[in-house]
């Protein structure tokens, strides 16, 4: 069963091993759970497994769908399903001679009964305004929810 209080404090820790070849395996220390990660072709990587700019954006769409979950269990609302994409922009940027990821576009699909659309926009708002992964990097990379698509099916 969830834990239903919110924790003041949380560490997460993983840990990274080079494969010997153009990427690794993250190791997450408490759970165990473990992610194979490569470097893409674009940048000499064999393209393996997922590169770290898609960990990045998993992190993005993971958190804000956590959130979303979250507060569908707060204003018990359960949508028929929920679809999030992020995706990242990287570019060269002149003035520091280095890449940076410029901008993280969001887009969301919801499939919900007819009567509950209302709180499901309002979940996703939550989740939106809420979401510590993309509250604690907004000041530093642009992130533009562009669109929350909404059907309904009669219950």
């Amino acid at each position: 069963m969830a834990k239903t209080t919110d924790p003041e404090h949380l560490v997460f820790e993983v840990v990274s091993a080079w494969d010997h070849q153009t990427g690794g395996k993250l190791t997450a220390t408490h759970s165990g759970y473990e992610v194979q990660f490569d470097t893409p072709t674009d940048w000499g990587g064999n393209s393996r497994a997922l590169c770290p700019d898609e960990l990045f954006m998993s992190s993005v769409a993971g958190c804000i769908t956590t959130t979303f979950c979250y507060f569908c269990r707060k204003m018990k609302f359960q949508p028929i399903e929920f679809k999030l994409k992020a995706a990242g922009n990287v570019d060269f940027v002149q003035t520091v001679r280095a890449y940076r990821l410029t901008k993280i576009v969001v887009n969301a699909e919801m499939l919900v009964e007819e009567g509950e659309e209302r709180l499901g926009e309002k979940c996703f708002e939550l989740s939106v305004e809420y979401c510590h992964i993309t509250k604690s990097i907004d000041k530093c990379i642009p992130i533009e929810v562009q669109n929350l698509s909404m059907q309904t099916k009669a219950i």
